[in-house]
Parts: C-alpha cells; structure tokens; sequence
C-alpha cells in the first residue's frame, strides 16, 4: 500500500516522508499481564474492559523484538 501511495503521490508531482514504522509484535493468547490489566481494570471501573487485538504500530513491537519473552500489552 505505502508503495502505491508514494508512485502515485510522486508522479502527481508530490512527495511522501514515512516515519514511526514500527515492527509488529506477535498477539499472546495467555498473557499474565493482559490478565492483570483485565482485573486491575475491573476493581476500579467496575466494568469489564474491551480487549481486541488490532494491526497497529507501537513501541511494543520494538520492545518485544528486543527482549525474548516480553509480554506487551497497550
């Protein structure tokens, strides 16, 4: 997509600046901290919180291709 939108964003005599590309990071279906925001959530809301996993580009990503194990959540 970033490829199209830079062709045809210079060949109309435009320019593209790319910046904040960040890797992705891989979504854990048991997280110890998710379960922990879930509940530390719930006690102070008292409601349950909305969680999706979405394509996104955050810190974690960098975080979690940095160090093996690390369990991101945002």
């Amino acid at each position: 997509v970033l490829d199209r939108l830079s062709f045809v964003t210079e060949f109309l005599g435009g320019s593209v600046d790319v910046s904040g590309d960040y890797p992705a990071w891989e979504y854990k279906a048991d997280s110890d901290m998710r379960e922990l925001m879930v509940q530390t959530y719930r006690d102070l809301f008292k409601e349950e919180p909305q969680i999706q996993a979405i394509h996104a580009g955050l810190e974690c990503g960098i975080f979690s291709g940095k160090i093996e194990g690390l369990d991101c959540i945002s």
